[in-house]
């Protein structure tokens, strides 16, 4: 949650998906994603990641990264 102290500086990467894109490419972005998140594959910068979501919408998609501290630039770009 954003009010929460610790998450309230973040800030999210997001990818933009059209809707002809979901068959192809949704699928593909998310399992990555969540692959990432698993592996911790952003080393130390793994403790900025504070949560990932996937909207499904008629207009477009969304696939998203919630990061904890905007102010970490080195670390928040590693993750973007």
């Amino acid at each position: 949650m954003w009010e929460d102290t610790r998450n309230c500086a973040g800030g999210r990467w997001i990818i933009n998906l059209s809707k002809n894109q979901r068959a192809t490419e949704l699928d593909n972005f998310w399992m990555e994603m969540l692959l990432l998140l698993i592996g911790e594959a952003f080393d130390q910068d793994s403790e900025e990641v504070c949560g990932a979501v996937v909207n499904v919408r008629a207009k477009g998609d969304k696939v998203g990264v919630w990061t904890r501290d905007a102010q970490n630039a080195a670390g928040i770009l590693k993750i973007g």
